[in-house]
């Protein structure tokens, strides 16, 4: 009986052939090293013909190490797991609770005056909580039904965010000391710019403090970097692509 594959073995096997490669190709490039002579297996070799094309080869092992990784990542990886989603969710509600303090202040004032329009006192202090759309109705009865995966709701909810919103007013009498407490609830949805964003600073987090990133994503984007930059460097060595540019400047 043959042994099943060793999917994460494999992986990092083609994780470290793409970051050590990449590493080599910027070093190279930034620091202009002589490539002229290269060295396989030992072997050190000078090419007497096509020298030119040393960087579109090297750009070419680049792209090749660079699918094996993505063809070696596993499936469940290559999205965010939902505890980088709670960094984004937990981002964009902050965002927007502190950018429309005062829209939500007039919501709160308004819901309590048509729920008792008598009502003559102040707000004097407000506390929203919020979740995201998707995960209340996620928590539900029906949710736990087979085929009711998580991201279908997030899918769904478009990044609507339920709000409770706390507010506190003073009694009528102003000898008393204590405060009376309510709350309203409203479902509002985040503008493009707010969720553009809570997503570059969720990126950002999770790339400084959870280990998907560096681990899945960052060593794709040093392969996509360093095959961009080995491809351009063919073009200047080749095309004299630079002094073609600044010609047509």
């Amino acid at each position: 009986m043959s042994e099943a594959p060793d999917v994460e073995s494999d992986w990092r096997k083609a994780r470290a052939f793409l970051v050590t490669f990449s590493t080599i190709v910027l070093l190279a490039w930034y620091f202009s090293a002589d490539i002229s002579t290269i060295s396989i297996l030992g072997f050190s070799l000078r090419p007497k013909e096509n020298a030119d094309d040393i960087w579109a080869a090297i750009s070419i092992i680049n792209v090749y190490f660079l699918l094996r990784y993505y063809q070696k990542c596993p499936i469940e990886q290559r999205r965010p797991a939902d505890t980088n989603h709670l960094t984004y969710e937990n981002i964009l509600i902050k965002n927007y609770i502190r950018m429309h303090k005062h829209e939500l202040h007039r919501l709160t004032d308004k819901a309590r005056l048509e729920a008792n329009p008598s009502e003559k006192r102040d707000i004097i202090g407000l506390n929203p909580e919020g979740t995201m759309e998707y995960r209340d109705n996620f928590n539900t009865p029906e949710s736990s039904a087979e085929g009711s995966p998580i991201e279908g709701y997030r899918q769904y909810s478009k990044n609507r965010i339920n709000l409770n919103i706390w507010y506190s007013y003073a009694p009528d009498t102003h000898n008393e000391t204590f405060t009376l407490n309510s709350s309203i609830r409203v479902t509002v949805t985040p503008s493009a710019y707010e969720i553009s964003k809570a997503r570059v600073s969720a990126w950002i987090a999770n790339t400084l403090f959870n280990p998907w990133a560096s681990d899945y994503i960052l060593p794709f984007i040093i392969g996509l970097i360093s095959s961009g930059v080995a491809f351009f460097s063919w073009l200047v060595v080749k095309y004299q692509f630079l002094d073609t540019f600044h010609r047509l400047l």
